[in-house]
């Protein structure tokens, strides 16, 4: 099959790895404040590109859910009335003040992160509060000085993302992979 239709299997990868990318492992529902993560799926922007990937491993590693929202030129010039909760995400955050620019021309920067509509940094900064024990309390709710104004309430839940993954399972295995590549997988 890959060889009589190399271009269907190609597409087949991208929209499975498309599918997926979101969710590697399901979210612990132990975890219920809301994290929003503004980054870019642009390589180009070589270092935020891997600070948000950095947010995205730690993140999935503790098996927290967080809403990811890539801020590349699309969502930047928001097509508001589409109703994607990206742009919903960047117009609250802009008429709240709350996007953090740098530079002359306002380049917004990348990635950051949201933690019950709280601005908290970037990757380092996750990284610190992981380090010094303060994450936990945060993403459980149990910091009664940290206030809740979730940017995105109902929108991209940890609902959504259990039914994504149990509809979907997880990631190809490599032996699929494999089979893929050598024409046992039917395409229909």
């Amino acid at each position: 099959v890959a060889e009589r239709f190399p271009r269907r299997v190609a597409g087949v990868r991208r929209l499975r790895a498309a599918m997926f990318s979101e969710i590697r492992v399901p979210p612990d529902t132990k975890y219920f404040a809301e994290v929003v993560v503004l980054l870019t799926s642009l390589g180009a922007k070589r270092s935020e590109y891997n600070a948000g990937k950095r947010v995205k491993d730690l993140l999935e590693i503790k098996r927290v859910h967080f809403k990811p929202i890539d801020f590349n030129r699309l969502a930047r010039e928001g097509l508001a009335d589409s109703g994607e909760a990206e742009n919903l995400a960047i117009q609250k955050l802009l008429q709240q003040n709350k996007l953090q620019t740098s530079g002359e021309n306002g380049d917004v920067v990348l990635p950051q992160i949201f933690i019950d509509g709280q601005y908290i940094g970037g990757a380092e900064e996750l990284q610190d509060m992981e380090d010094d024990g303060v994450l936990d309390r945060i993403l459980l709710r149990q910091d009664p000085t940290w206030p809740v104004d979730e940017i995105l309430p109902g929108v991209m839940t940890i609902e959504e993302a259990l039914r994504m993954h149990a509809a979907f399972g997880d990631y190809l295995s490599d032996e699929e992979c494999d089979d893929e590549e050598d024409g046992v997988d039917e395409l229909g």
